[in-house]
């Protein structure tokens, strides 16, 4: 925290070529300016930034990209480009006064020479409500942490209920990343339910068990140990993708087989699970294969 002295007032202009079409905030009447160099001391600051407004008074300022190491659990492990300037500054003032059109010209002009100031363009596109409903999104963002995907996963099984909301109705799939890929369990639970979810788990789980089966019987070695590799790869894969969705393990980025987008991993499959067939066939001939 620094002392008030060091910014007597903010002015955010935002400029048009019509001077009638101008507009400024004057920020005034400073109590203090909260501010800090070193990435680590950002959410500090910031919290402090909220108590402020919680107190009735205005905030104007800056955040550098370099707060963006403070920000991110990730980048918090890696080390900023050292710097001597502010990683945030903010101004805290006890007035806001809102100028437009050409008092924005009178206002510079009084000014000009008298005080030194340092005036930067300001796009006012958000009203305080959409701005204070922009701000909670990041943070919940950034506390959730690697745990927004499965958050958002978790709000699409319940969002689809015992039925699911009908095909193409879901709407987490339009904010969930890789929902057409490592996710696409949770669309299919959002848009057809938990019952579908439950006959999928079978689906699966009849094809392996079906293959063994298959297997019991199998006299020859070369046959048992392949086709028992490639059942157990088809039904882990699909145990991984299935657990990760339900927030059972960590996620692991493995797509759900034949259901998730992505040609190399179809191929995959298909080749994997071909062969699994051609390996269980019935040989009424008695050959070894």
């Amino acid at each position: 925290m620094a002392p008030a002295t060091e910014a007597s007032f903010v002015f955010l202009v935002e400029s048009h070529k019509d001077p009638d079409q101008e507009r400024a905030l004057w920020f005034s009447q400073p109590r203090r300016v909260i501010c800090c160099q070193s990435p680590s001391d950002v959410l500090g600051c910031l919290a402090e930034v909220e108590s402020a407004i919680k107190d009735g008074c205005y905030v104007a300022g800056f955040m550098a990209y370099e707060a963006g190491y403070g920000l991110s659990p990730k980048l918090a492990t890696l080390k900023p480009p050292a710097s001597a300037e502010h990683a945030l500054w903010f101004g805290v003032y006890e007035r806001m006064q809102e100028l437009r059109g050409r008092d924005v010209g009178v206002w510079l002009g009084e000014r000009a020479g008298a005080e030194k100031a340092r005036v930067s363009a300001l796009s006012f596109d958000r009203d305080s409500a959409q701005y204070r409903s922009d701000f909670e999104q990041i943070q919940a963002h950034l506390h959730a942490g690697d745990s927004y995907q499965v958050n958002r996963s978790m709000e699409a099984f319940i969002n689809g209920g015992l039925w699911g909301r009908g095909p193409g109705e879901g709407r987490i799939k339009d904010v969930l990343p890789d929902a057409h890929a490592d996710f696409v369990f949770a669309v299919a639970g959002e848009e057809f339910g938990v019952v579908f979810c439950v006959l999928l788990v079978g689906l699966f789980a009849f094809i392996v068990l079906r293959g063994f089966s298959r297997l019991v019987q199998e006299n020859n070695l070369f046959v048992l140990l392949s086709a028992t590799g490639l059942l157990i790869q088809f039904g882990l894969q699909a145990i991984i993708n299935m657990a990760s969705t339900l927030h059972l393990i960590p996620t692991k980025g493995m797509t759900l087989p034949f259901l998730s987008y992505g040609g190399s991993s179809m191929l995959a499959i298909s080749l994997g699970m071909g062969m699994m067939l051609a390996l269980t066939r019935r040989r009424l001939s008695g050959g070894d294969l």
